[in-house]
């Protein structure tokens, strides 16, 4: 696997992300490290879960490995705003 990085905007059918992520080796194992930023993304199609709207979030990700044995990921950030049954709560 070689090093790469990714900065770009990303619009799908599910929302619009803006991403800056590095993924590279150490010792071997695929590390990993950036931050998201989502608008409008539709929750509750990915988690399958109706009465969740859409969000808007900033994360940061660190972590270590894709398997799901040797997963190590840490999220870190704040969901600006969510959609819950059609009403919009922000944060506070």
């Amino acid at each position: 696997m070689l090093d790469f990085d990714i900065n770009g905007e990303i619009t799908t059918n599910i929302g619009d992300i803006v991403t800056d992520f590095s993924v590279y080796r150490i010792d071997d194992i695929p590390t990993y490290q950036g931050s998201l930023s989502g608008k409008q993304i539709n929750i509750g199609e990915i988690l399958s879960n109706p009465s969740l709207n859409y969000c808007n979030l900033n994360l940061d990700v660190n972590g270590q490995d894709f398997s799901l044995a040797n997963l190590k990921t840490k999220f870190s950030g704040v969901i600006n705003q969510i959609s819950y049954n059609g009403i919009f709560i922000p944060k506070y």
